[in-house]
């Protein structure tokens, strides 16, 4: 699976208030076409999440310091 568009629904997001829905992409950007067609595995976003969802303690044990 190859993406070549994101589209944002702002509209839709759970909350305008916290973090990452706050920040001012989410809010103003409609779309995000790609130059080059990008798997969703090769993007940032897709690592961090990744990373996070396979080593919660460690992340959550970072915020309590």
């Amino acid at each position: 699976m190859h993406l070549a568009r994101v589209i944002l629904h702002p509209d839709e997001f759970p909350t305008k208030e916290c973090y990452p829905f706050n920040l001012r992409i989410f809010q103003e950007t409609e779309s995000i076409a790609f130059v080059r067609t990008t798997s969703y595995k090769d993007t940032e976003y897709y690592r961090i999440y990744r990373d996070f969802l396979n080593n919660q303690d460690k992340y959550l044990a970072s915020l309590e310091k």
